[in-house]
């Protein structure tokens, strides 16, 4: 009984977070004064393999969505804790995965040595909320040459994506003009 009843709290959870997925995404508020600010707020979001000793070809770096995760809204959070900590079944297509999230722009930085002559190396790219493609991933950029055997990189496909297995991906649409140069996959 208390199993079928957090599974109809989750259910209830997930319709109200449908509901109010369109006033999410939004870059500004308003504040007590009238004006329109920018909000920004930082947070350090967690990844399994957050150093690379030899950053040679591909770094996948992957984020869990889970009851910690500073992406994620409040009710969403609510519903992994209510599912023992595991993301629900009811937020498994990219409609409830957008409405779930709480992001207007994600920064990443990296930096490290330079093989070459020891210097620091630094880099940072934003990515915007327009950037995510739910329910998608990279295709992979290795490959063996044929003739020497070498592992290379294609850098052709840099940012081409395919579904992710199990299907489920968000439709391709462009919702404002905007170039396609970089993607980020969640």
């Amino acid at each position: 009984k208390i199993q079928s009843e957090k599974l109809h709290k989750i259910e209830n959870l997930a319709v109200d977070l449908r509901k109010n997925a369109a006033k999410q995404h939004k870059a500004f508020e308003e504040d007590l004064s009238g004006n329109i600010a920018p909000r920004r707020i930082f947070a350090k979001l967690e990844v399994e393999t957050p150093d690379h000793p030899f950053f040679k070809r591909v770094w996948t770096v992957r984020h869990t969505l889970d009851a910690e995760s500073p992406i994620l809204c409040g009710k969403a959070k609510k519903m992994v804790q209510l599912n023992n900590g595991y993301w629900p079944k009811a937020l498994n297509d990219y409609e409830a995965v957008t409405a779930s999230i709480n992001l207007d722009q994600l920064l990443v930085s990296l930096s490290g040595t330079s093989n070459a002559d020891a210097n620091s190396v630094y880099a940072q790219k934003v990515y915007d909320y327009r950037d995510v493609n739910i329910g998608y991933r990279f295709v992979n950029m290795l490959y063996r040459d044929e003739t020497s055997g070498n592992m290379e990189v294609d850098i052709k496909v840099i940012n081409d994506v395919v579904e992710q297995v199990g299907g489920g991906g968000e439709p391709f649409h462009i919702k404002e003009p905007h170039p396609l140069s970089d993607i980020l996959v969640l």
